[in-house]
């Protein structure tokens, strides 16, 4: 994800986005927030032959389960991509996940980047 979005990068545990069009800087500590809350991240980007590769990332199963579950919602997605890829089909989208006993109990979207792709 670090070589294909510029606005975002990943290192020490720390996610840093580069809002250029409101020029604020975001620092996310990716650290598990809590017991039952953790950070998630889903990235699309463009691979190799015109292919599309769908990367989920998350410290615990929750996160990713929970991810997997937003992005398999025909009706979730339809929403994503009308609100955030209208331009562009690839992105990163950092979501707080809340889950116990890998069931997902809340999902917020807390920012999304499409900016920063070639």
């Amino acid at each position: 994800m670090n070589e294909k979005n510029k606005n975002l990068k990943i290192k020490n545990r720390l996610l840093t986005y580069k809002n250029k069009i409101t020029k604020k800087d975001t620092i996310i500590d990716l650290q598990t927030v809590s017991q039952n809350k953790e950070y998630a991240l889903v990235s699309r980007i463009k691979s190799t032959n015109e292919a599309e590769r769908f990367l989920f990332f998350s410290d615990h199963d929750i996160g990713v389960i929970a991810t997997v579950e937003y992005f398999t919602n025909k009706k979730n997605l339809k929403e994503f991509q009308s609100n955030y890829l209208k331009n562009n089909e690839s992105f990163t989208a950092v979501f707080i996940v809340e889950g116990k006993e890998r069931t997902n109990l809340g999902l917020e979207l807390i920012l999304v980047d499409n900016k920063g792709f070639d």
